[in-house]
């Protein structure tokens, strides 16, 4: 199965080339992609290690049919997340896909690919997982500035990835589009 856009519901004709790098840092849950295997995410601000989760990850399925494993930048792998070990679920979503006839494996290639028809579909669930940098040898005020992301023998369909930055007032959390509008970057992606 080639890599699929997964756009809003109400959209009726496949994003153009030049526009489809914002379906993966537009805040939302119902764009992004399905059915990759393996991608490495480059954060234009870096993302600190602080007390609790600093990382979260969505999953448009909710890990129900897809693993991930995460490894960060210093060779650290951590646990493969899946739908016994995520964030709770939200309730059903709606989106649309559009397959791909090619095998886009950066974002120059997605912007560029052939498109078919988009298709609708809803989901019981979107899933999070979530990654605390302490977890895995990173001391507090350490960063990190990319991630890769792999499908455990499934493939995984990520539609969000954000940082989460504490704000002055105590135990207040806000996420933050890591670099301003989520400046994620996506390199690399295969089927």
């Amino acid at each position: 199965t080639n890599v699929q856009l997964i756009v809003p519901t109400g959209t009726t004709t496949v994003p153009a080339s030049g526009t489809r790098a914002a379906l993966l840092s537009d805040l939302q849950l119902d764009t992004g992609l399905a059915n990759v295997s393996s991608m490495e995410v480059m954060f234009d601000v870096p993302i600190v290690n602080r007390s609790g989760i600093d990382l979260l990850i969505f999953d448009l399925s909710g890990f129900e049919n897809d693993s991930l494993t995460v490894t960060l930048p210093n060779g650290q792998t951590t646990v493969t997340y899946n739908s016994t070990n995520t964030y709770k679920k939200s309730n059903s979503l709606q989106f649309r896909l559009t397959n791909s006839s090619d095998d886009p494996t950066t974002v120059a290639e997605l912007e560029m690919a052939t498109f078919g028809s988009i298709n609708g579909f809803s989901t019981p669930a979107t899933g999070a997982a979530g990654v605390d940098l302490s977890d895995y040898g990173y001391s507090a005020g350490q960063s990190i500035s990319s991630i890769v992301l792999t499908g455990s023998g499934n493939l995984f369909d990520p539609v969000l990835i954000v940082g989460i930055e504490a704000v002055p007032e105590p135990a207040s959390l806000v996420l933050v589009v890591a670099g301003g509008v989520l400046g994620l970057r996506r390199r690399n992606f295969t089927r």
